[in-house]
This record gives structure tokens, C-alpha cells and sequence, in this order.
């Protein structure tokens, strides 16, 4: 049986599931908004931020959706997972804005062609679509 749910401990490790579980069940997200990447950003950004009780948690797209709410990396599996389905180039960004620098969020970039990547994060639902925000960290992973 293939894990579903995993606690993580590091961000580098939390980095490289959120694009596994994206990549390997993008299926789960078929059919929600088919087509129509803002408006499913919108719907995800409109999930409740729910904050992980203790342990790093990252879990595939078809159990964030039964839950009541997701945190950033939650929220990144779900991003990643439509754009890889619909063929939308997506990365993901550790990032900070604290002034030691200590990376604390992590959130999706989408290129909307020719490499022009844009911000997709949808944690919070006054996010906005391509909004970027001050960054003292900032770390880029892709995963093909």
C-alpha cells in the first residue's frame, strides 16, 4: 500500500514530497475546474488555512481535499498536481520574509510561457495571482 499522509523533517524533504505526491496522484484533481487555472487557484486559495498540529504533513491531493482546510504545503500538492495534469510548467519556492532569513513558507510559480514564472501562492485567501511578496530567503526547486 502506497503512503498517502507522511510526516516530514526537513523543508528540503517537504519540498521534494509536495512535488512527488503532486506528480504521482495528479489524477485526483481531474475534473475540478477543468481548464480554467484562476479559477481553480481562487477555489484553493478559498480553502481554510489550517496550520500542521506539531509534524511537517504533506499528504496526496485526494485526501487535502477531504480535509476540512490545508496549510501551504497542502495547498502546493494540489497546485502542482492541476498544473502538472494541464500541462502548466510549475515550481515550488521555499521562501522567508523573517529578517534572519529562516525559511518558513513554501509556494508554487507557474510559467505562463517562454520561462516567465509567475507567484501562485495560494495559502491565504487574499492571495492574488502573480502577487509576490518580500523575500529575505529564497529557494527555487524544480521537478521534472
Amino acid at each position: 500500500m502506497q503512503v498517502e499522509i507522511e510526516k516530514l523533517h526537513s523543508y528540503r524533504q517537504s519540498v521534494k514530497k509536495i512535488a512527488s505526491f503532486a506528480k504521482e496522484h495528479c489524477e485526483d484533481v481531474r475534473g475540478i475546474i477543468p481548464n480554467d487555472f484562476g479559477r481553480f487557484y481562487e477555489a484553493v486559495c478559498r480553502l481554510p488555512y489550517v496550520e500542521d498540529s506539531g509534524d511537517e504533513v504533506v499528504a496526496r491531493p485526494r485526501i487535502v481535499l477531504e480535509m476540512d482546510g490545508a496549510d501551504c504545503k497542502k495547498k502546493c500538492v494540489l497546485i502542482g498536481a492541476y498544473c502538472i495534469l494541464h500541462g502548466i510548467g510549475v515550481r515550488y519556492v521555499v521562501m522567508s520574509n523573517r529578517t534572519n532569513g529562516s525559511p518558513h513558507h513554501i509556494y508554487t510559480e507557474i510559467d505562463t510561457g517562454g520561462g516567465n514564472w509567475i507567484p501562485a501562492d495560494a495559502t491565504y485567501n487574499d492571495n492574488k495571482l502573480g502577487q509576490r511578496e518580500r523575500e529575505t530567503f529564497r529557494e527555487v526547486h524544480s521537478y521534472e
